[in-house]
C-alpha cells in the first residue's frame, strides 16, 4: 500500500489483526501491531482485547504479563479509552480466566454507594485526571490559542506572570477559580434579567467557607458603574445595567483582598480561567462554570485530556432561587467533583479496573466531545487481580 502512495488505516488493519488474533498466532499479532504504529495508527478497543485474547488462546498470557506485557497494554488503552462495550469485556474476562483454578477477573458493581471500593479486591478507585505530561500539553494548546489575540498588556502572559509572581512574592496560591460571567449570568434570561454581582459573591463566599483560596475572573467591562446587558433580552433591546452601590462594594472588597483579576475585553475570559486550572504542578485547581465550553477552538486541545480535566477540574452549580433584581441573596449549591472517575485506571497494588459502557449510558465521542458529561454514570466493571494471576499461573 506504502509503495502505491495509499496510507493505511484502522480498517485496513482491524479484519487482519483479529483473524491472526483468533488464531493464537502471537508473533505475527504483535508484528502487526508494530506496523500499525510506525504508519501512525492508534489500535481501538477492540483490537488491544483482541491481543488479549490472543496471548490467552496462545498460552503465552502469563509469562507475557510476569514480564509486565500485559500491563503495559492496558496502560496504552487507558491513554484512549474511557469504556469497553460488554463484548469487549466478557472477551477480556473470558481470556483472563483461561486454565485458572479460581477467576481473577470477575465483573462487579461500582458506584457512589459504595464510595468508589470495589467488593471484588477492596481497593477504592482513583479519579483520574491529567497527568504532567498532558497538563503541559492542554497548557501550551491553551497559550496557542491566546496568542492568536495577544496585544502585549493584558494578555494571558501577563496573566500567568501574575499568578507567578503572587505565588513568588506573596505565598498565595489559588486552589480553585470562578468563571464570573457563566454565574452572573445564570438563569438570567428573562425581562429584567442582568449580570448578577451577588451570585457571584455567593460562590465566592461559599467557597471560602469550605476552606478555599479562591480567584475572581471577570472582564474589564462588567466591573464598572455601568455595565452592558448580554442576556437574551438586554442584547435585543440593546440595555445597560447600572450597578448597585452594593454591587460595587463587593467589587471593591475582592480587590483590596487581592482576590479578582480583570480580563481585557479583547481576549475571551475563558482563556484565563482554563488555563489556571492547569498552571500550577499540583493540576488540583478547578473552576467553577456549568460552561460546556463548545468553542470550536477546543478542538487544537486533544479530546482524552480535555474531557479528563473536565471531570475532574471542572466544579457545577445551581441556585436555589434566582433574583430578578441585585437586592435578595442568591443560595447556591456547588456539585462535588467525583472522588472516581469511569476510566481505565490501576491500582498501586497492580489491579485493574475497566468499566463496561452500559446499553443507556452516553460516552465520549472522539471526534467531537462537545456531549460529554462529568457525571459518573454506569455502574459495571471489570475487576482483574493481575498479580494473583500471575501467581496462581506459576502453581
Amino acid at each position: 500500500m506504502a509503495d502505491k502512495g495509499i496510507s493505511p488505516r484502522l480498517r485496513s488493519y482491524a479484519p487482519l489483526l483479529n483473524g491472526v488474533c483468533n488464531d493464537g498466532n502471537m508473533d505475527l499479532a504483535l508484528g502487526i501491531f508494530a506496523h500499525m504504529k510506525e504508519n501512525g495508527v492508534s489500535p481501538s478497543p477492540e483490537m488491544y482485547v483482541s491481543l488479549i485474547h490472543c496471548a490467552s488462546v496462545s498460552s503465552e498470557l502469563w509469562k507475557l504479563a510476569a514480564e509486565g506485557f500485559v500491563g503495559s497494554v492496558f496502560m496504552e488503552m487507558s491513554r484512549d479509552a474511557f469504556e469497553l462495550s460488554r463484548f469487549q469485556i466478557e472477551r477480556l474476562k473470558n481470556a483472563m480466566n483461561r486454565n485458572l483454578s479460581t477467576e481473577i477477573a470477575k465483573i462487579v458493581t461500582i458506584d457512589n454507594n459504595t464510595d468508589g471500593v470495589c467488593s471484588a479486591c477492596k481497593t477504592k478507585l482513583k479519579a483520574i485526571g491529567l497527568n504532567e505530561i498532558e497538563r503541559e500539553k492542554v497548557k501550551k494548546a491553551l497559550m496557542m490559542m491566546a496568542s492568536e489575540k495577544d496585544i502585549g498588556t493584558g494578555s494571558v502572559k501577563d496573566f500567568c506572570d501574575w499568578l507567578e509572581n503572587k505565588e513568588k512574592n506573596e505565598h498565595v496560591k489559588f486552589s480553585c477559580v470562578v468563571d464570573a460571567c457563566n454565574i452572573a449570568y445564570h438563569m438570567q434570561n428573562f425581562p429584567g434579567g442582568c449580570f448578577q454581582i451577588k451570585q457571584i459573591n455567593a460562590a465566592v463566599e461559599k467557597l471560602k467557607s469550605n476552606g478555599e483560596k479562591v480567584l475572581v475572573v471577570c472582564p474589564e467591562r462588567y466591573l464598572n458603574k455601568v455595565i452592558p446587558n448580554s442576556t437574551r433580552f438586554g442584547r435585543l433591546q440593546r440595555k445597560k445595567t447600572v450597578l448597585s452601590e452594593e454591587a460595587l462594594q463587593i467589587i471593591e472588597a475582592w480587590k483590596n483582598d487581592g482576590i479578582l483579576y480583570k480580563c481585557i475585553d479583547l481576549i475571551d475570559d475563558d482563556l484565563y480561567w482554563m488555563i489556571m486550572t492547569v498552571f500550577y504542578k499540583s493540576g488540583k485547581t478547578f473552576v467553577v462554570s456549568n460552561d460546556r465550553m463548545r468553542d470550536h477552538r477546543l478542538s487544537l486541545l486533544e479530546p482524552t485530556p480535555f474531557a479528563r480535566w473536565k471531570k475532574t477540574q471542572q466544579r457545577h452549580f445551581s441556585f436555589e432561587r434566582v433574583s430578578p433584581l441585585d437586592i435578595e441573596e442568591p443560595e447556591i449549591i456547588l456539585n462535588k467533583i467525583a472522588t472516581f472517575t469511569r476510566d481505565v485506571q490501576v491500582s498501586d497494588e497492580g489491579i485493574w479496573h475497566l468499566p463496561i459502557l452500559s446499553e443507556n449510558e452516553s460516552t465520549l465521542n472522539k471526534e467531537n466531545n462537545d456531549d460529554f458529561e462529568a457525571e459518573v454514570v454506569g455502574e459495571g466493571w471489570l475487576c482483574i487481580d493481575l498479580p494473583l494471576g500471575i501467581r496462581l499461573s506459576k502453581c
